[in-house]
């Protein structure tokens, strides 16, 4: 028995359909100042003078001294890439992702020499932290002073 071939046109609608099925990824760049962050309380949180040293269009960053301030992101994604700059002096900000445990992030410059504290950063804004292989849904991260740092810092997000 014959089989009929599919039409051309039928061919390529079912393979637009599988196209369209398959999923894609695209990095999304999270400035300081999007509303899609949540600073809480938002009184404990800085908008720092605007420097070479920041990522992100405004080239500024949020930071808090306050043990109890926090800030959260939420997501629907694979991974999450956490920017800052790096300072000559002792520096920490606490990541947790959907409220699993704090992971201290290094934000000192080690291979410069110490400064005295609230000078300006010494190093450019670089990925300094990422969660990748996350399911494909929404996730919180949550950046707040860790323990022994006294200090948070809030960039750019990707």
């Amino acid at each position: 028995m014959l089989q009929k071939p599919i039409p051309l046109f039928l061919s390529s609608c079912f393979f637009a359909l599988v196209s369209a099925q398959t999923p894609t990824h695209r990095n999304v760049s999270i400035d300081d100042q999007s509303p899609l962050i949540d600073y809480v309380p938002r009184t404990s949180w800085s908008l720092t003078d605007a420097g070479d040293w920041d990522a992100g269009e405004g080239r500024a960053h949020m930071v808090t001294n306050d043990a109890d301030a926090y800030a959260t992101f939420r997501f629907i994604g694979v991974a999450f890439y956490y920017y800052s700059a790096l300072w000559p002096y002792r520096v920490g900000t606490g990541i947790r992702v959907d409220g699993g445990p704090v992971t201290v992030i290094d934000q000192q410059d080690h291979d410069s020499a110490p400064t005295a504290e609230n000078q300006g950063p010494s190093v450019r804004a670089q990925v300094l932290s990422s969660v990748t292989g996350l399911s494909n849904s929404e996730h919180t991260i949550q950046i707040l002073p860790p323990p022994g740092y006294g200090v948070a810092v809030v960039d750019f997000f990707m």
